[in-house]
C-alpha cells in the first residue's frame, strides 16, 4: 500500500492542479542536461535526501523520543523540528507560517507510516518519490516557469495558498490537503490495528 502511496500523492497533487487554469511547457533542455537532471533528480534528492532526512527525523529522533517520553510525542515534536527547518532566509511570515505547516504536516504523515510499518523504509520511499517529482527539476508548479525544470505548469493565479508561496508548491494547500489526506489514512491503520 505504501509503495503505491509514495506515487499516488505526487500525482494527485499535479491531477488537482489540473482543476486550476493554467498551461503546460515543456523547456527546451539538451539530452546531457536533461540526463543530469533526472540523475540529481532520483540520486540526490529521492535516495539521499529522502533516506537521510527519514533516518534522521524518523529513525533517530523519533525513535529517541519516544523511548524517553511517549509515541504521540515521538510522532509531534520531530515532524514540527522538521517543519521548522525548512524556513529559509528571507521568507514572509506568512511563508514561515505555511511552510511549518506544511512540513510538519508531512512530517507526522511519514512518522505515522514509520509507526505502521515498523521502518523508516516505506517513509523514505514516499519522501523520495515526492522530492524526485515535485521538487527534483521534472515537474514545476507554480506562477512562473522555471527554465531549468523539465516540465512547468504555468498557474493563471498568483495566490501564495495555491503556488505555496516563498516555499514554492510543497507548501501549497493542495500539498497540505494531500498530506492531510493519507496521514489520516496511516491514522486509521494505526488504529484499526490496535483495535484488532
Amino acid at each position: 500500500f505504501w509503495i503505491i502511496a509514495a506515487f499516488a500523492m505526487p500525482l494527485l497533487v499535479i491531477l488537482i492542479y489540473q482543476l486550476f487554469a493554467g498551461t503546460w511547457q515543456q523547456s527546451t533542455l539538451e539530452a546531457e542536461t536533461l540526463k543530469q537532471l533526472v540523475a540529481g533528480s532520483v540520486a540526490y534528492l529521492g535516495l539521499a535526501t529522502g533516506i537521510v532526512e527519514e533516518t534522521v527525523f524518523r529513525g533517530i529522533i523519533m525513535s529517541s523520543v519516544e523511548y524517553a517520553w511517549n509515541r504521540k510525542i515521538a510522532v509531534i515534536a520531530p515532524s514540527v523540528l522538521f517543519g521548522c527547518l525548512h524556513i529559509e532566509e528571507g521568507m514572509s511570515i506568512p511563508g514561515m507560517i505555511q511552510v511549518v505547516i506544511a512540513g510538519s504536516l508531512v512530517g507526522i504523515l511519514f512518522s505515522l507510516v514509520t509507526c505502521y510499518t515498523g521502518t523508516i523504509w516505506y517513509s523514505a520511499l514516499m519522501h523520495g518519490i515526492w522530492n524526485c517529482l515535485m521538487i527534483g527539476g521534472l515537474i514545476h508548479i507554480g506562477s512562473a516557469a522555471d527554465s531549468a525544470v523539465w516540465y512547468n505548469y504555468v498557474l493563471d493565479a498568483d495566490s501564495f495558498l495555491l503556488t505555496g508561496g516563498d516555499f514554492g508548491v510543497e507548501s501549497s494547500v493542495i500539498s497540505i490537503a494531500a498530506y492531510l489526506i493519507f496521514a489520516v489514512i496511516a491514522f486509521l491503520l494505526l488504529q484499526k490495528r490496535k483495535e484488532a
